[in-house]
This record gives C-alpha cells, sequence and structure tokens, in this order.
C-alpha cells in the first residue's frame, strides 16, 4: 500500500513539475495543487500507521441444535444440552430420552427437507465420520456447521469442552469432562512394564479391526497394551487370520458380547499357536462401553485395562 502512494505521488509531482514549467501563470494553482496532495498523502499514510481495532463477533450459544451421530447426541445430553437438540440421526439411542429426538437421516446422508424444516441454528458434525460432501451441501444451504473431532482417547474431554461452549453449558461441561479426565487417570497402567500384545477386533466378515490413530489403540495403550496392527494406515483396516496368527497377540477382544461374539472368540481357539488362545485370554467388551467416544467408555477402559494387567 505504501509503494502504491508513492508511485502515485510520484506521478502527479512529474505532471505538475511539468505544466508549472511550461506556463508560469499556473505556478500559484500548482503550488496549491503540491500542497493538497502532500496532506492527502500525509493523510493516507497516517490511517495505515494506524492499528487496526477489529470488534470481536461473539456467537450466541446455540439453541436449536441438530446432531450428526451418536455420540454427539449422547455427549450433549451429557452436559444438560438434550433440550436444544432438534433433530438427530439413527442409532442415537442413549441416553433413553435421544430415543425421542426426531431423526433426520443416517451419518451418510440427512433430510435436507427435515433439516430446513427444524431450522437449526447449528449443526454438529463428526471429523472422522460425517461425508464432506454432506457438510458442505449443509454449508451451501446457508446452515452453521461445526465439527467435532474423537480420533484420539484425549479427544474425548477436548470435546465436551467444545460442546459446552457452542451450547451455553460451559459450567456443566467442565464438571463432566474434569470428571471424566480423572477417573482416566486413575486407570492408567503404570510405566517401565514391557507392553502386552493386543489385538482388538470390531468386526468378523470381513475380518476389521483398528490402526494406530484411533482413540481405541489409545485405551490399549493407556493400559500397558500395544496394538499389534498399529502400523496400518487406515483406522479400521481389514485383515487376514494369517496376519493375525503371525503377529501373535497375547490377549484378544472382541467388540460385543452374546452369541454371536462368542462364536468369533470360538473361531480363534482353532489356533491354539496364538498366547491369547493358548493362555485362555479371550475377552469380548460390550460395544457400547469402548464403540462410542463419550464418558461411557470408562466402563471398557476398566476391562481391558483389567484384563491386560493380568498378564503380568
Amino acid at each position: 500500500m505504501y509503494d502504491l502512494l508513492y508511485v502515485i505521488y510520484l506521478y502527479v509531482f512529474v505532471i505538475i513539475k511539468a505544466d508549472y514549467k511550461r506556463t508560469p501563470t499556473i505556478r500559484l494553482s500548482a503550488s496549491l495543487t503540491m500542497n493538497k496532495l502532500a496532506l492527502t498523502l500525509a493523510f493516507y499514510i497516517g490511517l495505515l500507521s494506524c492499528p487496526i481495532v477489529s470488534a470481536e463477533v461473539v456467537t450466541p450459544p446455540a439453541r436449536r441444535i441438530i446432531s450428526l451421530t451418536p455420540h454427539i447426541t449422547e455427549l450433549l445430553f451429557a452436559i444438560g444440552a438434550g433440550k436444544q437438540i432438534v433433530g438427530t440421526v439413527e442409532h442415537s439411542d442413549f441416553p433413553q430420552r435421544a430415543r425421542h429426538v426426531r431423526r433426520v437421516g443416517n451419518h451418510q446422508s440427512i433430510d435436507f427437507e427435515a433439516a430446513l424444516e427444524l431450522n437449526p441454528d447449528l449443526i454438529l458434525a463428526w471429523k472422522e465420520g460425517t461425508p464432506k460432501l454432506l457438510v458442505e451441501q449443509l454449508q451451501r444451504l446457508g446452515f452453521r456447521v461445526e465439527y467435532i473431532s474423537s480420533a484420539r482417547l484425549s479427544d474425548i474431554a477436548k470435546q465436551i469442552f467444545q460442546l459446552g461452549k457452542l451450547s451455553g453449558k460451559d459450567e456443566r461441561a467442565d464438571e463432566v469432562a474434569r470428571h471424566f479426565q480423572r477417573l482416566l487417570n486413575e486407570m492408567k497402567a503404570p510405566e517401565g512394564k514391557t507392553p502386552v500384545k493386543v489385538y482388538f477386533q470390531i468386526w468378523d466378515r470381513p475380518i476389521i479391526t483398528v490402526n494406530g490413530n484411533h482413540y481405541i489403540n489409545d485405551v490399549i495403550r493407556w493400559c500397558g497394551g500395544e496394538n499389534i496392527f498399529s502400523d496400518l494406515i487406515v483406522p479400521d483396516p481389514k485383515v487376514g487370520r494369517e496376519s493375525v496368527i503371525k503377529r501373535n497377540p497375547e490377549v484378544i477382544f472382541v467388540n460385543g458380547k452374546g452369541a454371536k461374539f462368542s462364536q468369533w472368540l470360538n473361531e480363534w481357539r482353532k489356533w491354539p499357536q496364538i498366547k491369547a488362545v493358548k493362555n485362555n485370554r479371550l475377552h469380548m467388551i460390550k460395544s457400547h462401553t469402548i464403540s462410542r467416544p463419550t464418558p461411557r467408555i470408562l466402563m471398557g477402559v476398566k476391562k481391558i485395562c483389567g484384563s491386560i494387567s493380568s498378564v503380568h
């Protein structure tokens, strides 16, 4: 900007000086013009020298919220913002009151007409799960969309704080987040022990596990374990039985409880050379205690930590 003003100044100065020499009768007006130019330039340079003070725009707490994932819905209820939820997606089933919130779609797509009808002032999307295209479509329709991230175990307390600010429930969110973190810290495995090799199975056909960038991997590490598939690139990779056998876990967990999941464990009993099978360290984890990054994950952490600590 300074360079531009300087160029303008020189350009006008040269023109006026040329006229001044050619026509003595305009010397007075030229002199006045030069003075005006100098004053004008001084004024703008003075403006540029002043610090720019911008007023901070304060966004009021959201009163009508659509949640695009079950765990965000659960967290909103946990901090006392359940009444502010006007719409959510399939499988939002906790707490019980969440079952009565109007459904607008699932984690992959929503009914845009329903969203428009509900007239939300905030839509909450899951950074690691909500399709980017869906978020862009919502933004083009004029909706305010905020991302909530929960890729890591440490994100749980952070997202509780974030939701508290967005919903105006800061005080309650602070209480919930600090209580969660305190209980989580109490379960942390002591330092110095050799990590226990762990395999965590999310699904059976195809076999799906978690990599090192998943919050379940963080739970395993928190409890003193080592995820045998932490080196894979995809967050929820498909693996073969041969790979599990080769990596030889000392403990195996399956994500679920009941006859179907018991069968998953029975499949592994066919390979007694696996340390976990040989020593009967095969465990079922109730899905709702580990599959959602909410305070309920503490129940899953307790189970996993207890199972891993029994190896030593």
